[in-house]
């Protein structure tokens, strides 16, 4: 009995191990497999990226469907732009010389009161200073003296003239008197223009009226741009008591240079912005192109005048300008869509996917800008239906590079 229960004993040990053998062989099959396919897997991973890489050639870059729509890139096919030929030309705004006033005394005399400070604007005929000197006086009473006499000595040429013609006096004694009547009357008239300087009323210096002080008149409408004198100091004709000048006289004075000098007209229009704001433009029209070729500069003096007056325009300020030349229908681009490198310029068209777009560098010659546009011409051949990037050159170029740059480590 006790040999029956070992016998049976030893059988289901080996029916158990004889049961398990096959499950380890299954286990070992899947693992293998699992492997075997897991190396596949990257085996194919890998030739994916590298296809990748072999389908971008020199000069492309490759964008996701979310960088494109993160930089709002836009494409256009290149189209054919009316576009304003410009001279660009640097210059200052400048006053003609009927607006500006260099003020100086009549006669040497002392500053007696100032009314104005610079930056004041004054209405022609407002008084700026007086001055006063004893020569002021004399001149006032010389004038009244020789007035009176002057009117003495008319009656008794009028007298005489007639005696002469009835042959009653001598032709030697009227031409005497006659004589002395148009000295005397050339006297007075002068005395009377050195009073109208002084601005002095000759006829209340007629009438006895005699002031102590001359007042010192601004011939033009302007801005008091220069004082150069003080209370009680002695000013002399030679000296430029007071500068005005006429802002509403300003214009543009441009140097055009050798090279485009023959294509500025009188009546063409020009747009100049001030250096240091060049965010206000400003509209202008040519009134004269200067026919003095200045030899070290090797260009020529272009006058422009402003359309508008601006209070903004000050003498003296530098500015830059374009002045439209003509115009042409050229291959044009927005001027954000072409960027520089290495002294070349390029553009990118777009071939677009399910997953994003491949952009391909362009490059291309610069013609004449216009409004924010720019002629280009491409230095290849390209399809006339090719997608243009119009905007965010600047950054697929960056893109670009950093993306050759990493293939190239």
């Amino acid at each position: 009995m006790k040999t029956i229960y070992q016998s049976l004993l030893i059988l289901g040990l080996l029916l158990a191990f004889s049961g398990c053998q096959p499950g380890e062989g299954q286990h070992e099959a899947v693992a293998t497999n699992s492997h075997e396919s897991h190396d596949g897997h990257t085996d194919h991973d890998d030739h994916d990226d590298h296809a990748d890489h072999e389908q971008l050639a020199e000069g492309q870059v490759m964008l996701t469907n979310t960088q494109v729509n993160a930089l709002e890139i836009r494409t256009a096919p290149m189209q054919k732009q009316v576009l304003s030929q410009v001279v660009v030309a640097n210059g200052r705004l400048e006053v003609p010389p009927q607006g500006k006033a260099y003020i100086s005394a009549p006669i040497g005399a002392n500053a007696q009161k100032i009314l104005v400070v610079e930056g004041q604007t004054v209405k022609k005929g407002a008084v700026l200073a007086y001055l006063e000197h004893p020569e002021i006086i004399q001149v006032q009473l010389d004038y009244q003296e020789a007035y009176q006499r002057l009117q003495f000595v008319a009656q008794d040429y009028k007298r005489q003239q007639e005696l002469y013609e009835q042959k009653v006096a001598s032709g030697k004694q009227f031409q005497e008197i006659k004589a002395n009547y148009f000295t005397l009357k050339g006297r007075v008239n002068g005395l009377k223009m050195k009073l109208d300087m002084l601005n002095i009323s000759a006829k209340k210096v007629e009438n006895g009226d005699i002031v102590p002080l001359a007042a010192v008149r601004a011939p033009i409408d302007g801005a008091v741009t220069v004082v150069n004198i003080a209370t009680g100091q002695y000013v002399n004709p030679q000296m430029a008591m007071i500068e005005l000048v006429d802002p509403s006289h300003v214009h543009a004075d441009l140097m055009v240079y050798e090279r485009d000098v023959f294509k500025v007209k009188e009546g063409q229009t020009v747009q100049f912005a001030l250096s240091q704001h060049p965010e206000m433009i400003f509209d202008a029209r040519v009134i004269s192109v200067g026919k003095n070729f200045e030899e070290e500069r090797k260009a020529v003096h272009v006058h422009a005048e402003p359309l508008k007056d601006h209070a903004h325009l000050l003498p003296g300020l530098f500015i830059k300008g374009n002045i439209q030349t003509g115009t042409q229908e050229e291959w044009a681009v927005p001027e954000a869509a072409v960027v520089e490198e290495a002294g070349k310029y390029f553009i990118f068209t777009a071939t677009p996917d399910d997953e994003g777009a491949r952009y391909q560098r362009q490059e291309v010659a610069l013609g004449a800008k216009s409004l924010g546009l720019v002629a280009v011409k491409p230095m290849a051949e390209m399809d006339s239906a090719a997608q243009v990037v119009q905007n965010a050159a600047y950054y697929l170029l960056a893109e670009m590079n950093k993306e050759e740059a990493e293939h190239a480590h």
